[in-house]
């Protein structure tokens, strides 16, 4: 998932675009037997396209299956995938596919030829007599059996890991990639060394452009032993993890059936059971990298035990997270800090006793190609894989300071995005804690400069807008990277831009020519026709645009600032531009949950108008709105058992119209704090201060020429949504712009519900274009969704106390242009929206950010 002063505006998850469709992720399939590949492989690969299988296995797997075509057949002509499915249930069950002999079926197709990798290096007469073997077993039934398809050893080569790098350096990226690797590749390798040889072989492949697929068995009968397979286990997990574009299907309890190989016939003989992966006794470092990664509703067998399993580790007391302070938290749960040295890291719980390991993730290149080549970064990678870069380590080393990150940003602006996570080492065990994302922004900067700074250091990611990354959003906001123009649309949504991701030109709807450099500070972009910058700093001579003015852009490399002449040798001259400004423009500010009552009512009796602070901002919108979540009544509050009552005096009310606001809602779980009566002297006391209050009948305010309809609803105990449905049809009937206030949600979650969600769907439904919420006392993500903007929480505007988090002191307010006539409906439409950050004391008085 950057916003005015505080740099908060796009990090706080701004989707505020039409949703693009998104690049295909890359499968990830991982369980203990080799011969899941096959089943994995069946239901994921398209049968009419050609694969090279790159297999790095102890073992060439090559055995031939006796009437294997009937196999081919089976895989291929299923009537329906769901029949299919079933089929393959059955195979699973009864062995029909072993871990030595999985290949052959999948030949000559979807796998028309297997490269095997049995060591990282060979000679090249173990070369040769290793093909000679795995060829001879893959076509020892031909002769005998002969099958529909020919022979298949011709397709069947080997190679060490050197000459693969080799070779593989030059496929084109039409040579389609399948990867397949079996753990016991690495049952010789020395304990030292085995860290850095997975993390070897698997970048080996995923440099690959046209890797469409990987698979990775575990096989613990062929380990050293328990200890072996856990570690092995968890460096593959945690380097596919590490791939920003992987979707990880992590299946433990997965089985295929009777194992007939040599090695379980021995086990048998000598009365061992065959060995496997038992994660009910997983280390501390395996438990908590798969509580961070691992999603159980992906599982297909025994989706329940694997939740059981998370939800005990979850007890574990050893269990540390990473606090941070000197930094905000936004919805999309990354961390805004400004580059002052104030930020701070620490392990909580304090590791008494331990040695304390600090990495940094980042991205292993400069550069990355994820879409079409159109002569960007044409040889770069396709999969964004991240390294971990130890930062600092120590005993009790249980905190880091901003200071110490400085390697790790840019050496001038001391800026950049880092991703941090944590080992803890004690009695010979490591504990991982969840990454958590800093995003720090230069001293000086607001808006769009701010969010651009904050992006130095990440890599170069030719067409960026394909990008997905769930809580995060699309393109950019996935702090994975940008390429020109997404890098710059990235700040103008720090300045409320709906500019959508995609090239140069796509950004110029949003944009109009500048007769000279702004003075208001609004971002000033050059547009060089197939390339876009912006001015970072306008130096002497002042007030125009000229060789020697610092620019900041990203081109095939990491984000830079250098200056004009620089940027424009060997290109024309670019032409100055700026944010379009609406038609007829109508602006809107929303507040989150504002409770003027307890500690509130004696900060208003003892010093005045808590709310002071927002005069300046709010000044000038044409409507002022948030949810009221107390009484307004001269009555003391009524104590209930178990329940809060929240009462405020009118003297409250006052407060309210001085600072701007100029309709509240009145439907929430404390609106009825004093019972009906007491609802209905809020709406006295609000209508006689000439306040309107927003109740489930819709509200029609006419603004300018244009009518807005204002409904507000309390879904705290989540009703019937089908009156709140009818009331919203009724609003968009007798106005031109209909917005939604529900109270919803839950309380201190960071992320909406499904319950969230599936009302703001049917709002838009019913023809909402703005639904702004409250209730779960943090901020939530800002997003908009086929054309209505949904902002699912604005956590507390204004409360008293501490809470029980920092977030509970932290708020956002909303601010939304609309234009009178849009392009694609006639009506007023949101053409700008971002958040503003804003908190309160203890006292409740507030304050921007």
């Amino acid at each position: 998932m950057n916003l005015r002063r505080a740099a908060l505006g796009s990090a706080f998850a701004l989707c505020l675009l039409a949703l693009p469709s998104h690049a295909q992720p890359l499968p990830v399939h991982v369980e203990e037997s080799h011969a899941g590949a096959f089943y994995h492989l069946v239901e994921t690969l398209r049968f009419e396209e050609k694969h090279t299988l790159v297999l790095f296995d102890a073992h060439c797997d090559a055995n031939g299956i006796a009437h294997s075509d009937k196999i081919r057949a089976d895989i291929r002509r299923g009537p329906t995938k769901e029949l299919r499915s079933e089929m393959l249930k059955c195979w699973r069950q009864e062995g029909r596919i072993q871990c030595f002999n999985w290949l052959e079926s999948l030949m000559p197709a979807p796998i028309s030829e297997v490269i095997w990798v049995p060591a990282m290096k060979l000679e090249p007469s173990e070369v040769q007599r290793l093909e000679k073997e795995a060829r001879e077993y893959l076509d020892g039934h031909e002769e005998a059996l002969p099958r529909d398809v020919g022979p298949l050893s011709s397709r069947y080569g080997v190679m060490d890991l050197e000459t693969f790098l080799k070779e593989s350096s030059t496929w084109p990226e039409s040579r389609r990639v399948v990867s397949s690797i079996d753990l016991d590749f690495f049952a010789k390798t020395g304990d030292e060394r085995l860290a850095a040889e997975v993390e070897e072989v698997f970048s080996s492949v995923l440099r690959l452009r046209g890797l469409v697929d990987v698979s990775v068995a575990i096989s613990s009968p062929y380990l050293r032993d328990a200890e072996q397979a856990e570690k092995l286990t968890t460096l593959a997990l945690d380097t596919v993890s590490r791939v920003a574009q992987a979707k990880v299907q992590f299946e433990p309890f997965a089985r295929t059936g009777p194992d007939h190989s040599l090695m379980a016939r021995l086990l048998e003989r000598q009365g061992k059971r065959i060995p496997a992966l038992d994660l009910s006794k997983a280390g501390p470092e395996l438990r908590t990298l798969l509580l961070t990664h691992w999603q159980p509703k992906t599982c297909a067998f025994e989706r329940e035990k694997a939740e059981e399993l998370l939800e005990a580790w979850r007890t574990d007391p050893f269990l540390p997270k990473l606090k941070v302070s000197g930094a905000r938290r936004r919805p999309d749960q990354t961390w805004g800090a400004l580059a002052d040295g104030k930020l701070v890291l620490r392990v909580d719980p304090e590791p008494v006793g331990a040695r304390v390991r600090w990495f940094a993730l980042r991205a292993k290149e400069d550069e990355y190609r994820i879409g079409a080549d159109f002569g960007f970064s044409s040889q770069a990678p396709r999969w964004i894989h991240h390294e971990r870069v130890l930062v600092a380590e120590g005993p009790l080393m249980g905190e880091l300071t901003q200071t110490q990150l400085g390697p790790f940003l840019d050496p001038t602006l001391h800026c950049g995005t880092l991703e941090i996570e944590v080992e803890v080492l004690r009695d010979g065990e490591a504990w991982r804690t969840p990454t958590q994302i800093l995003c720090i922004r230069a001293g000086g900067t607001t808006g769009a400069r701010a969010v651009w700074s904050e992006q130095f250091g990440l890599p170069y990611v030719f067409d960026s807008r394909l990008l997905f990354r769930r809580s995060y959003g699309f393109g950019p906001s996935t702090h994975w990277g940008a390429d020109c123009a997404n890098f710059i649309t990235l700040g103008l949504h720090a300045e409320g831009s709906l500019a959508s991701w995609g090239s140069p030109r796509d950004v110029e709807s949003c944009l109009q020519p500048l007769d000279g450099l702004p003075t208001d500070g609004k971002p000033a972009l050059l547009h060089f026709g197939s390339h876009l910058a912006a001015l970072w700093e306008d130096r002497a001579p002042l007030a125009q645009l000229d060789a020697g003015d610092l620019c900041v852009h990203q081109l095939e490399g990491r984000p830079e600032i250098l200056p004009l002449a620089r940027l424009s040798a060997n290109r024309a001259p670019p032409r100055l531009m700026g944010l379009r400004p609406p038609s007829k423009p109508l602006r809107l500010i929303f507040a989150g949950d504002i409770m003027l009552g307890r500690g509130v009512t004696q900060t208003i009796a003892r010093h005045g108008n808590p709310l002071r602070a927002w005069r300046e901002t709010l000044a000038g919108a044409d409507l002022v709105m948030g949810n009221l979540e107390c009484v307004i009544s001269s009555q003391p509050a009524v104590p209930v058992k178990g329940r809060i009552s929240l009462v405020a005096s009118p003297a409250a009310v006052e407060c309210l119209r001085e600072v701007g606001f100029t309709a509240l809602s009145v439907e929430n779980n404390h609106a009825l704090d004093l019972g009906p009566e007491g609802r209905e002297q809020t709406v006295r006391e609000l209508e006689r201060a000439g306040l309107k209050a927003v109740q489930q009948e819709p509200v029609i305010i006419q603004v300018k020429d244009q009518k807005l309809a204002l409904v507000a609803w309390d879904d705290s105990m989540e009703p019937e949504l089908e009156p709140l449905e009818i009331q919203v049809r009724k609003a968009a009937a007798q106005a031109d712009f209909v917005i939604v206030m529900p109270h919803w949600g839950v309380e201190h979650s960071v992320e909406p519900s499904p319950r969230q969600r599936l009302l703001s769907a049917k709002c838009r439904d019913a023809g909402a274009q703005l639904i702004v919420g409250s209730g779960p006392h943090v901020v939530q993500s800002l997003e908009r969704i086929n054309r209505a903007t949904v902002a699912y929480s604005l956590g507390n505007a204004v409360f008293d106390g501490a809470g029980p988090d920092a977030e509970w002191s932290q708020g956002s307010l909303l601010e939304i242009v609309l234009q009178a006539e849009t392009l694609w409906t006639g009506k007023p439409g949101i053409v700008r929206a971002r958040l503003l950050p804003t908190a309160f004391d203890r006292q409740g008085r507030v304050r921007l950010e």
